[in-house]
């Protein structure tokens, strides 16, 4: 039931956040894009309020769905940004230009996704009796949030996540304190 699907949930953040680290080569960036993931699952679950709808098995379904899209816009996002700041762009211009050219690209994604699971938030669809309407609303309203929080606050977290890992980097080998010189081996 239930259970079982926040299981697969939880996987599947899982591995979606092992695969960005792999992709990106860092962790800051993709712990960037998964704060649009909080505000996504926030938005789903507002949206079924909102329209009455049950938390249901369904709706688990479509938060699972939701993962994906909403990780696919902050890729694409960071993605060009590093693209510029890998050409020598400095990183508040590069963020700029970068949200900029994907703003078009990221809004036509959500907008044709949104619209085009729209009709089974108003049909009576169902599948063996279990009706497709809340995942339909979790996708859409999370979609929409999504959307909205990626585009004005992925730089603002991107900068933020960095900057603090930068600081972590730097205090580390202070916390750890300073390097051990390693012992002669001494024959017997």
């Amino acid at each position: 039931g239930l259970e079982t699907l926040f299981v697969g949930m939880a996987l599947s953040l899982a591995l979606v956040m092992l695969l960005m680290m792999a992709l990106f080569e860092s962790v800051t960036q993709p712990l960037a894009i998964f704060i649009t993931l909080l505000l996504a699952f926030t938005g789903a679950l507002w949206s079924l309020w909102l329209l009455d709808y049950e938390f249901d098995v369904i709706a688990t379904i479509g938060l699972i769905i939701l993962i994906g899209i909403v990780v696919n816009n902050g890729i694409v996002m960071v993605n060009h940004v590093n693209a510029l700041r890998g050409a020598g762009r400095e990183r508040v211009p590069a963020l700029i230009e970068g949200c900029g050219d994907r703003l078009r690209p990221v809004l036509m994604t959500a907008i044709t996704t949104i619209f085009g699971i729209t009709p089974l938030v108003f049909s009576a669809f169902n599948i063996r009796g279990a009706p497709m309407g809340s995942m339909a609303v979790a996708i859409a309203g999370g979609l929409a949030t999504s959307t909205v929080f990626t585009l004005i606050g992925l730089p603002v977290w991107y900068t933020m996540v960095e900057d603090v890992g930068s600081i972590a980097r730097r205090l580390l080998p202070r916390l750890t304190g300073p390097p051990t010189k390693p012992t002669e081996q001494r024959g017997i």
